[in-house]
């Protein structure tokens, strides 16, 4: 049932070559694209309360084993931030003590490569771009037949929250397409076709991790996905996807090629409480012999393939799309608008 191998950009490549895949092992047109496509016109492609975050409350101890001052760090039960660590300092030197963020329930050195904790004002337009790279003063996934159309004013910074918003609101492109709702999306991709050095970040092997809340609702599809910079389709990771009408349930897929014009997708779910309620992290784990899916730090799934592990630079996607092939369009009861609410974005290399 989650072999919906016609989504995200994927399906954008597809479309430009005319054709349509929707099962796990189908026959492709010259997928192993060596040279970014240019499309020639723009493809188709319940507001809870947010609190402050609150990282730690460091108090100075004196310890009567040690003769020097040193800290400790009481973490707050607040939604965000929670698998920070603080450094502490007991050699008595006036070092700082400095936030360090690891990987909720994960054992090792870990390094930070890429962070986002959304205390701004807006989201930092030097690591985030808000479409897809064929903006066209936005753009959406034609392949999946989805219902949205990613425009910047639905993605939003609030109390150190970064909230992609989904809207029953018309919009007619400049070439006269009329789409039902308007969403928001952000990528560290490039923004553009002719522009791929412009990356935001990109890594290969690393642990990935956000802590978010998925909205409810028939028709909603929250995702956090990796593609790879070339601006090819494959290898794809799908770190964590929704159906809104399932807010139960985290989808976790992999795809990728299995020949130059076979691709196939591999994938799990796990039903676990309803995610739509409350704060929950979704991670992989990726290294060089597998990947690895973790829902709130515990291991879900994983995937051992190894000829088929991504080897290839990737960037980050987080989206809210609306309609499409595989949710469905939105119904009677969904309420708009609705929220893909993230806390952070993170990722880390492991340091032997």
């Amino acid at each position: 049932m989650h072999l919906h191998f016609n989504k995200k950009i994927a399906i954008m490549f597809f479309w430009l070559i005319g054709v349509t895949a929707a099962c796990s092992t189908v026959p492709l047109l010259d997928l192993g694209l060596k040279e970014p496509l240019v499309p020639t016109a723009a493809p188709e492609y319940p507001i809870t309360d947010v609190q402050e975050p609150t990282i730690a409350t460091i108090e100075t101890v004196i310890d009567p084993l040690m003769s020097t001052p040193h800290t400790t760090a009481t973490m707050t039960n607040s939604p965000s931030h929670p698998s920070t660590t603080v450094m502490t300092n007991i050699s008595g030197s006036n070092t700082a003590n400095i936030p360090q963020f690891v990987p909720l329930g994960q054992p090792g050195n870990w390094q930070l490569l890429f962070n986002d904790e959304f205390e701004g004002q807006s989201i930092d337009r030097s690591r985030w771009t808000v479409c897809y790279w064929w903006d066209d003063e936005g753009c959406t996934n034609l392949g999946n037949h989805e219902l949205e159309w990613y425009t910047p004013n639905n993605v939003l910074v609030q109390n150190g929250i970064l909230r992609l918003r989904a809207q029953s609101q018309e919009f007619e492109t400049k070439d006269g397409a009329i789409y039902p709702y308007t969403s928001g999306m952000v990528t560290t991709g490039p923004a553009r076709y002719d522009e791929p050095e412009k990356l935001g970040f990109a890594f290969q092997t690393g642990y990935a991790e956000i802590r978010a809340r998925s909205p409810r609702g028939d028709g909603l599809w929250p995702a956090f996905w990796l593609l790879p910079i070339d601006l090819t389709s494959k290898p794809e990771i799908d770190v964590m996807e929704f159906l809104g009408s399932e807010p139960n349930r985290v989808e976790m897929h992999i795809h990728y090629l299995i020949g130059p014009d076979t691709a196939q997708s591999s994938g799990e779910d796990w039903i676990g409480p309803d995610f739509s309620t409350d704060w929950h992290t979704f991670a992989i784990d990726w290294r060089s012999d597998r990947v690895v899916w973790l829902v709130d730090g515990i291991e879900r799934w994983r995937f051992t393939e190894q000829a088929y592990i991504p080897a290839t630079d990737m960037y980050l996607l987080l989206n809210l799309a609306v309609g499409g092939d595989w949710p469905g369009p939105p119904g009677p009861d969904t309420v708009f608008p609705c929220y893909f609410d993230i806390d952070y974005v993170r990722v880390w290399q492991l340091i032997p």
